[in-house]
C-alpha cells in the first residue's frame, strides 16, 4: 500500500507528515557545538557535539596526563539515572573501554590518549 509522505519546512523547523509546525512531528531543534574543553589533567584536541531533539552525540580526542582521571562535564544533561549508563566506547592507547556516566552531567576519563564518540538522550 503507497502512502503519501510530506515533507515541508512551514517556516520553522521540518515537518515530517504534517503541513504546521505545531504538530510533534516538527524538527525543530538543532544544534553544534564544542563539547567540552581542556582543563585539569586533560588536553581536549577536539570535541564536537551535535543536539537533534533529545538525542546528543558527541565525538572527542583528548589526552589526560600519566597517573591521573579527568571529569568531563557533558554539555546537556542525561535524561537517565547516573552511575549506569554507558555512553559510549572510547580507545585509550590500545584498550578499548567503555564510558559511564558519573553523575548525570558527566563522565571520567583515565589516563592516555583516548578518542571516542558518545551518544545520550537529554531532557532539553
Amino acid at each position: 500500500m503507497k502512502q503519501d509522505i510530506y515533507f515541508g519546512t512551514a517556516g520553522k523547523g521540518i515537518c515530517l507528515g504534517t503541513t504546521t509546525n505545531t504538530d510533534s512531528n516538527t524538527l525543530d531543534d538543532y544544534e553544534e557545538g564544542t563539547a567540552f574543553s581542556s582543563t585539569g589533567n586533560a588536553t581536549v584536541y577536539q570535541s564536537a557535539y551535535t543536539k537533534v531533539g533529545k538525542l546528543v552525540t558527541i565525538s572527542f580526542r583528548a589526552s589526560v596526563t600519566s597517573g591521573n582521571t579527568q571529569v568531563l562535564s557533558l554539555p546537556f544533561i542525561h535524561a537517565g539515572n547516573n552511575g549506569d549508563h554507558i555512553l559510549g566506547v572510547v580507545k585509550t592507547g590500545s584498550t578499548f573501554k567503555e564510558i559511564i556516566l558519573s553523575t548525570s552531567s558527566s563522565f571520567t576519563l583515565t589516563a592516555g590518549f583516548s578518542k571516542g564518540t558518545l551518544t545520550y538522550p537529554t531532557y532539553t
